[in-house]
C-alpha cells in the first residue's frame, strides 16, 4: 500500500511540474508565467514530502523533507510577488530627479 501513495504522490507532483511548465513556457508574458508557476511551488513540495514520508524514511530524514517544503511553501509567495514587482518596476520607472531638486 505504500509503494502505490509514493507513486500517486510522485505521479501528482511530475503532473503538476509538467503542466506548470508547460504553461509557463506558452505563456506570452512574464507575469502569466508567475500565475503558472505559482500553485506549482506551493503544491509540488509537500506531494513530494508525503511520498518521502510515505516511503518510511528514519525520522531526521522526512523531518528534512517537510521542512525544506515549509520553506519553499513560505518562500513563494514572496519570490512571486519580487518578480512581479520588478517587472512592474521595469515597466514603469520612477521619474529621475537631480540632486538640487531634492533640495537640503
Amino acid at each position: 500500500m505504500g509503494a502505490i501513495l509514493v507513486d500517486l504522490f510522485v505521479a501528482a507532483a511530475l503532473g503538476m511540474v509538467v503542466v506548470g511548465s508547460t504553461g509557463a513556457a506558452y505563456s506570452r508574458g512574464p507575469l502569466a508565467r508567475l500565475h503558472f508557476l505559482g500553485p506549482l511551488s506551493l503544491l509540488a513540495p509537500p506531494l513530494l514530502a508525503a511520498a518521502w514520508t510515505c516511503q518510511g524514511g528514519s525520522f531526521a530524514d522526512t523531518a528534512k523533507c517537510w521542512l525544506t517544503a515549509l520553506v519553499l511553501i513560505l518562500q513563494a509567495p514572496i519570490l512571486t510577488h519580487v518578480a512581479a514587482h520588478a517587472h512592474w518596476r521595469r515597466r514603469h520607472p520612477e521619474p529621475r530627479t537631480s540632486p538640487e531638486e531634492l533640495g537640503p
